[in-house]
């Protein structure tokens, strides 16, 4: 995912340690812009996603399957960014 760098507000958090419904609600609340990035080791080797936030608006999705060669955007993307915040085993990083 090429996405500009912005300031890094949270770098390399365990996601067992990121409460999504609550952080993503105070991203919301707090007028935030910029993105959230998750790197997730899944069963088809690497993933990575990103949701973008303008605003406090949730303006982007995007979800990579790096195993598979596939990538899905918008509204497809959604459900798998979601779905990433209940795994054991990924990194979170908040760029404003």
């Amino acid at each position: 995912m090429n996405l500009p760098t912005g300031v890094p507000k949270v770098v390399g958090r365990n996601i067992k340690m990121f409460d999504a419904k609550r952080e993503l609600e105070d991203l919301a609340s707090s007028d935030f812009s910029g993105y959230v990035i998750e790197s997730i080791l899944g069963d088809q080797g690497l993933e990575e996603s990103a949701l973008l936030f303008r605003s406090g608006q949730g303006v982007g999705a995007v979800y990579e399957y790096y195993g598979l060669r596939t990538a899905l955007q918008g509204d497809a993307a959604l459900p798998h960014v979601m779905n990433a915040f209940a795994s054991d085993h990924a990194t979170l990083d908040v760029m404003g």
